[in-house]
């Protein structure tokens, strides 16, 4: 009988779905400290795992509506987000300094395309293409989907915070994958 407990919603992940301020920032002060802590073993200074950890906050409660299904576990969750924003940072500070090194190679090359104009438009039509398919599919597929590219889980993770076996996740996101791999071909066919 346990086990039928597990699928029950987290009640402070729901209110907070819900947009109730009071448990989200019970959330925030439950898990603040720990959760920069735990940044810090990935960046050296305290104010970028500070900034870090909010950025995680802020998107918790911006994009409060998609946490329907973190059943399971909404420390895991936390903790998977705050990782995967502090890998992301070394990540661009990476590429910062790689840049810095070659020096400002945006002077020495010209403008590969000429009508950027028409370049723009075509990015914002693919770009709201793909909004359209991702809202097209199944529910549950679609959260996975967006745990998975928006908040950067891993499968593992996705599968704690949602209470599914790593298998099932695999296969959501590869009929995901194949659904708007399908999709955006169909829209961009001449």
């Amino acid at each position: 009988m346990a086990h039928a407990d597990s699928h029950r919603p987290d009640p402070l992940v729901e209110r907070i779905r819900r947009g109730d301020r009071r448990a989200f920032e019970r959330c925030f002060r439950a898990h603040y400290e720990a959760l920069c802590r735990f940044a810090r073993g990935y960046v050296d200074r305290l104010s970028v795992a500070e900034d870090l950890v909010q950025e995680v906050f802020l998107e918790v409660w911006t994009e409060r509506r998609d946490l329907d299904d973190v059943e399971r576990s909404l420390r895991a969750y936390l903790y998977g987000m705050t990782r995967h924003r502090a890998l992301k940072h070394l990540r661009s500070e990476r590429v910062r300094a790689e840049w810095a090194a070659r020096g400002d190679l945006r002077r020495a090359v010209p403008a590969a395309v000429p009508d950027e104009a028409d370049d723009a438009l075509h990015h914002e039509e693919l770009e709201q293409q793909a909004r359209e398919a991702v809202d097209a599919l199944p529910e549950r597929r679609r959260q996975i989907f967006l745990l998975s590219r928006r908040h950067e889980l891993t499968y593992a993770e996705i599968a704690g915070a949602l209470d599914l076996s790593v298998k099932t996740v695999e296969t959501q996101m590869s009929r995901a994958l194949r659904f708007l791999r399908e999709r955006l071909e169909d829209a961009t066919a001449p």
